[in-house]
């Protein structure tokens, strides 16, 4: 069975660009765009309430909206442009030709990850969607043990593929062997 993050698989930038356009809107950083070394030691990888706290650590409200809003037009920047990481489809064919069973787990929005499985054309590919937010501790093993318990297999022959570093945390956590791109 393999296990693999769904948004992951998309050209980070559309992110990085909408906080970069966005971020200056708010006043953040004296308006003056971030950098690609401020985004990924700050904000790549992290959860939005996470981001929402560190950009809004006085109005929590205020910082989920504006992660909410920077979702919004991730999707919209990313609808038409988005692209699969070379060697997707190969690895693809390769799962299925052994028959290997498959989740998409992902702390990814609902939004984000359909709108990602269904362009890429993954939605026949996984077996189940596993959705963090939807699990109890999302931000640990939980999402990827869910994986194991809906696909009726065991860990012991189990691998993820990973690029995060919560995800890569979370497999650890789960016990479970990672491929990390």
């Amino acid at each position: 069975m393999t296990v693999s993050s769904v948004e992951n698989s998309v050209d980070r930038s559309f992110h990085y660009q909408a906080y970069r356009e966005m971020l200056p809107e708010i006043g953040f950083n004296g308006g003056v765009p971030i950098t690609e070394e401020f985004y990924a030691e700050f904000i790549s990888g992290k959860h939005n309430e996470d981001v929402a706290a560190f950009l809004f650590p006085d109005d929590h409200q205020r910082g989920i909206k504006f992660t909410d809003d920077k979702e919004a037009m991730f999707r919209r920047l990313a609808k038409d442009k988005m692209q699969a990481v070379n060697g997707l489809y190969k690895l693809k064919k390769w799962i299925e030709d052994r028959g290997l069973r498959r989740a998409a787990v992902t702390n990814a929005p609902r939004e984000n990850a359909e709108l990602v499985i269904s362009t890429l054309g993954l939605s026949d590919f996984f077996e189940f969607v596993i959705f963090g937010s939807e699990c109890e501790h999302a931000k640990r093993s939980d999402p990827y043990l869910k994986a194991l318990e809906l696909l009726k297999v065991s860990k012991d022959h189990t691998f993820i593929f990973e690029d995060s570093v919560s995800g890569i945390k979370a497999g650890v956590a789960a016990g479970m062997p990672l491929l990390v791109c």
